[in-house]
């Protein structure tokens, strides 16, 4: 729960300090997210350990 709200704050600061989210801007910040997401969604999947013990 603290990563989301975490995740929120920062999402917030970088949308104000983007002049607000237009479609080039939205392209770019979701673009290079897209990897970490399918790394994280494909982890477990594929038996990855992606968390340090």
């Amino acid at each position: 729960m603290l990563a989301s709200v975490v995740a929120a704050v920062f999402g917030i600061l970088a949308a104000s300090l983007s002049n607000g989210v237009n479609t080039v801007n939205y392209t770019l910040l979701v673009v290079p997210a897209l990897p970490g997401a399918l790394v994280g969604a494909l982890g477990p999947f594929l038996g990855l350990q992606l968390e340090h013990a």
